[in-house]
């Protein structure tokens, strides 16, 4: 309804005077569109017409709803104008011209004029020019047209296709313009800022910087208004400073220069500024009498961070002044993230009244904090260089950062942390400061966790101060270019202070550009500091079964085919399957198994995973109880799934019947590396998933019981005696062969037979007559990423050995399989390795066998067998039947050795075969040449008009 009355009003005013008039509902009007822009036209455009973009009004002007129309310029590319001319203006008496605009853009990036034409060829002369936008909202212009003009025409400009000009109501009436915007004086000093003619205000030229005219947010996230102050929304407009412009430099100012204005009585400055982002510094404002043109000192300042929100600053102009000026004055801070906004500027009568004083902080007793749902109060510190900031868990974490908190030990727990990027230089620090804190009458006990990612960091430390104090010069603790690799805890006892004070965490940065120190769970209490004694073993995630799973936090997994059962006694199949649990012993007794009878088929899987296990800078055994027996079993993985992350590693695996019995396996799960005190991705938590897949036929269940965590290394089983012969034909798994998967891989070996060949029937031939192998699975892997299985020799002294193995190693001539011994027991392999023998790709699909000498000179042996992947991912790696024999492998390989068992060798003998072929070559044509120069030589040259011997037009026949 209003929109209508609104409409009727408009069509009113048109007919009391003599107008052209088009709202683009039906047409354009006469208003022509120039078709010699080709890539940027005028059209009749509404919210519902296309594809609906930030640069799009919402609403027409005349009717107010999405459906009205009016006239947008769209664009093809960037930098191309568009016109849209007036009908011919026959009547001389035209003096008016209004319309409505839209126009979104920063300046001199779009532009809307209009252009009065004289006759057919002019191509126009500006008489009304709008520089950059006025955001999405329709604002109302009055032209004046001057006289004798032939047409009117729109121009617009822009330089990208992400910005819009609209038009909407236009009216050429014989009236005078109500009120012309080129005649518009500004006096004064109040400003909404809702014009782009900022009511005046001029920029200083000898500043540094200028303010920059915006609405809605500003370019940087994280700092700066989000709305103005005016209208409260994204479409109105204010004056802010844009710190992230080239080159960012610290105390580079901004000044924005008022109108002057008289003054009559005693007046109040009033105004908004927004001060939001880490590095905001400070906003000045100086009143100044007109005649005076040096600043002098601030009448109003403020500084730091206030957050996204619109204060009010006032100040009192002096009394003497007879007339003033205002300078706002912004200076930029430290990085990016500085805004400065101000809006609507105010002059009232009268001194300004006191804005009251906030009430100062009650101290508290208690400041403890684990960051989980908000700062708890505590604040940046004034003076420092950069800032902490709260991380909120995402699933995600950068390499600088916790892989989890130290609350929850998950991923999504919250923390927070310094963030040394913001900063180049070293020593630069970024402190958090507590709330105030009750004077204590006794000791208190600090506890607090913290995680240090890099040596490099240079210090983090803890100082308390007295309020009304400054930090003190010597923190009360601190630690200097340390790391850890988990969280670590801390306990200061802080003892009777004379006042209320703070405690203040400080992290200073170091040399390298990434380190890092994040700060969790503060808690204080009174009394000295209590000895924590660490929870042997890890809670909650052991389980007999007697129960159930789910009490024990296990749970089914919802990715694979089947479940795994709850049992007591024998399962339903004959000759598979236990016929007791291992906790009690009986039949009364819980296990979990898979059932592999019908409907149950080859390959399908059944998993249960664990409850999250929080990692720790110490090793953790698993230790569990299996019963794999039938004929048919398949195999029996255990995985160590990282939080966060759908990656999982192998950790153990079982193929194929072990037997009637119980037995037990230990897996140390957090590998230590190279004895370096630092375990496996200790600080990230994980869970422990067990994988059971069913072999070829009903007679393959397998079971679990007695599953348990223990902090601390696996017990080694009984070590065997050094032994002449050692061997691995695979049958069993790696385990068995005390052999294991490499962690600093790029993929892992793999144990294949005939229950889970119909995955991988590229290796169906090889696996026919040898049972069990490992083998790679190269497809869709990068070319030269390897797998590594690492093996050990418990040697004699003065011993030498000879290892055999059979391989396959085709499709691919560029990939190979290298035998390397270790100069550490290293749990990485590659890096510390001496290579023993590479053995390249064939074209054979054949097993062969290679020979590879090795002299340990009295230590125990760690080696590794590495498949390397070729430049493509076409072929297949297997080995089987690793033997080691005590003798050199001149005593025990056969005369003739196969293929690619000595490359070298091969290479030696080919290269002097080809020596003999060359010289026998040689000697032939000596030979014969030498024969050749004791016989009549018999030469025959055909007569083309030269002059032979024997005639002048016949062949010359000569024996000689």
């Amino acid at each position: 309804m209003v929109s209508i009355l609104k409409y009727c009003i408009l069509l009113l005013m048109i007919s009391s005077s003599y107008s052209l008039f088009c709202d683009f509902e039906t047409d354009f009007c006469n208003f022509e569109v120039d078709t010699d822009d080709e890539l940027a036209r005028f059209l009749r455009w509404s919210k519902s017409t296309g594809r609906f973009v930030s640069y799009i009004p919402l609403t027409d002007h005349t009717y107010g709803n999405g459906t009205g129309r009016y006239a947008f310029m769209k664009t093809r590319y960037s930098v191309y104008d568009g016109h849209l001319y007036s009908p011919e203006l026959t009547n001389t008496g035209y003096k008016c011209m209004s319309f409505y605009y839209q126009v979104t853009g920063q300046v001199n990036e779009v532009k809307l004029s209009v252009l009065a034409l004289y006759n057919d060829t002019d191509t126009g002369t500006a008489i009304w020019t709008l520089n950059g936008g006025r955001g999405r909202v329709w604002r109302q212009v009055e032209v004046p047209i001057p006289e004798g003009v032939y047409k009117l025409a729109f121009k617009g400009h822009q330089t990208t296709t992400s910005q819009g000009i609209s038009i909407d109501d236009v009216n050429v009436t014989t009236t005078e313009c109500s009120k012309p915007e080129n005649k518009t004086e500004y006096v004064g000093i109040r400003c909404d800022f809702e014009s782009f003619e900022i009511c005046g205000y001029k920029q200083d030229n000898s500043d540094d910087m200028d303010w920059v005219w915006s609405s809605g947010t500003t370019y940087t996230s994280g700092t700066g208004p989000s709305k103005d102050h005016t209208r409260t929304d994204q479409f109105g407009f204010y004056m802010y400073l844009e710190t992230s412009v080239y080159p960012v430099v610290s105390g580079h100012k901004a000044r924005l220069i008022s109108p002057s204005m008289n003054k009559t009585t005693d007046n109040c400055l009033e105004f908004w500024y927004n001060m939001h982002g880490r590095h905001s510094e400070r906003l000045n404002v100086f009143v100044k009498e007109s005649k005076s043109e040096s600043l002098g000192s601030a009448d109003w300042t403020k500084a730091g961070d206030h957050g996204d929100k619109w204060y009010r600053g006032t100040v009192t102009v002096d009394t003497n002044f007879k007339s003033f000026y205002v300078v706002f004055e912004a200076v930029r801070g430290e990085g990016d993230y500085g805004d400065i906004a101000l809006d609507d500027v105010f002059i009232h009568e009268g001194k300004c009244p006191e804005i009251p004083t906030p009430a100062p902080p009650r101290p508290i007793a208690d400041v403890s904090c684990t960051f989980e749902v908000d700062m708890c109060n505590y604040t940046q510190g004034i003076g420092d260089k950069f800032d902490w900031a709260r991380y909120t868990g995402d699933g995600y974490r950068s390499y600088v950062l916790p892989r989890v908190d130290h609350t929850l030990g998950t991923d999504k727990g919250a923390f927070v942390n310094i963030n040394p990027l913001y900063s180049n230089t070293i020593g630069d620090d970024a402190r958090l400061v507590t709330p105030l804190i009750k004077m204590n009458k006794e000791t208190m006990c600090l506890r607090f966790y913290f995680y240090i990612n890099h040596w490099s960091v240079d210090k983090f430390a803890v100082y308390v101060v007295l309020k009304g104090d400054s930090m003190p010069i010597d923190p009360f603790w601190a630690i200097y270019n340390q790391r850890s690799s988990t969280w670590q805890s801390q306990d200061l006892e802080i003892y009777p202070q004379d006042s209320d004070f703070y405690i203040m965490f400080v992290g200073t940065k170091g040399s390298s550009t990434y380190p890092n120190i994040a700060l969790d769970d503060v808690s204080t209490t009174s009394g000295v500091c209590k000895v924590i004694t660490p929870t042997p073993g890890v809670p909650d995630a052991d389980c007999d079964f007697e129960k159930n799973m789910t009490v024990c936090g296990y749970e089914q997994d919802t990715t694979d085919n089947f479940d795994w059962v709850w049992h007591k006694g024998s399962t339903g199949s004959d000759n598979t399957g236990p016929a007791i649990d291992h906790t009690k012993g009986d039949a009364s007794g819980h296990y979990i198994y898979i059932e592999t009878s019908d409907p149950r088929r080859p390959n399908q899987r059944a998993k249960i995973t664990s409850q999250t296990i929080a990692g720790r800078d110490e090793p953790i055994c698993l230790h569990f109880w299996y019963h794999m027996k039938g004929e048919h079993v398949g195999t029996l993985n255990v995985y160590k799934i990282y939080t966060g992350s759908t990656y999982r590693r192998s950790i153990w695996t079982r193929n194929g019947n072990q037997g009637k019995n119980w037995k037990e396996a230990s897996v140390l799960i957090n590998q230590d590396y190279e004895g370096s005190g630092t375990f496996d991705i200790v600080d990230l938590s994980f869970k422990v998933s067990f994988e059971a897949i069913v072999g070829d036929g009903h007679e393959g269940d397998i079971a679990i019981d007695d599953i348990k965590f223990e902090v601390g290394s696996c017990k080694p089983e009984a070590p065997e005696e050094p032994s002449i012969t050692k061997s691995c034909d695979f049958e069993s798994g790696l385990e068995k062969c005390g052999m294991y998967q490499a962690i600093g891989d790029e993929f892992d070996w793999i144990s294949m037979n005939k229950s889970v060949q119909s995955n991988y029937k590229k290796y169906k031939p090889y696996i026919k007559n040898h049972g069990n192998i490992m083998a790679l699975d190269m497809a869709g892997k990068k070319p030269h990423t390897r797998a590594v299985i690492i093996g050990f020799i418990a040697v004699k002294p003065n011993a030498q050995y000879c290892m055999s193995l059979e391989y396959v190693i085709t499709g691919d001539i560029t990939q190979r399989i290298n035998v390397v011994m270790y100069k550490s027991n290293s749990y990485y392999g590659p890096g510390v390795s001496r290579p023993l023998k590479s053995i390249v790709g064939h074209n054979d699909d054949v097993w062969k066998k290679a020979y590879i000498n090795i002299n340990p000179n009295g230590k125990n042996v760690t080696y590794g067998i590495e498949g390397v992947v070729g430049v493509t991912d076409k072929g297949q790696i297997a080995i089987d039947n690793i033997k080691i024999d005590e003798m050199s492998c001149s005593k025990i390989k056969p005369e003739k050795e196969e293929e690619g068992s000595n490359f070298g060798m091969g290479i030696g003998i080919g290269f002097l075969i080809c020596v003999l072929i060359f010289g026998c070559i040689l000697v032939a044509a000596y030979l014969f040449y030498n024969r050749r120069q004791g016989l009549p030589r018999y030469t025959k040259e055909l007569n083309t008009n030269a002059i032979f011997k024997g005639g002048e037009n016949d062949p010359d026949i000569n024996f000689s």
